[in-house]
């Protein structure tokens, strides 16, 4: 067991930042573009998969800090590869579907995390 101070109030922080930046995800990509156009404004300007980022590193963190665990911290982090893959394969779609354009936005973005991951 991992022994955080304050790790409820931690918890609670995690889960409110990943219910903002959840529905900022949201709000930055509108339902008529979906599919149609390529979204790189709002957050999707710093990461292209905000909605997966959000869940693997917000709520695990709030689940991390709760129950400081590590056996869920191991399961974060192998939630991120995971997720990694699955991601690699929506952007060889995405490749296909956007072209040039996506090859620039994947040049100037990361997966999950900003100038990190």
């Amino acid at each position: 067991m991992i022994q955080i101070p304050y790790h409820k109030t931690f918890s609670i922080i995690c889960l409110l930042l990943w219910l903002i930046l959840f529905i900022y995800s949201f709000i930055s990509l509108p339902n008529k573009q979906k599919g149609n156009t390529l979204i790189t404004n709002g957050v999707y300007t710093y990461i292209r998969h905000p909605l997966y980022a959000t869940f693997l590193v917000f709520f695990y963190l709030s689940i991390v800090f709760y129950f400081q665990s590590y056996l869920v911290f191991i399961a974060q982090i192998l939630s991120l590869f995971v997720a990694g893959k699955i991601v690699d394969k929506e952007e060889i779609f995405m490749k296909n579907l956007f072209g040039k354009e996506y090859v620039e936005y994947l040049q100037r973005t990361r997966k999950f995390i900003p100038y990190v991951f």
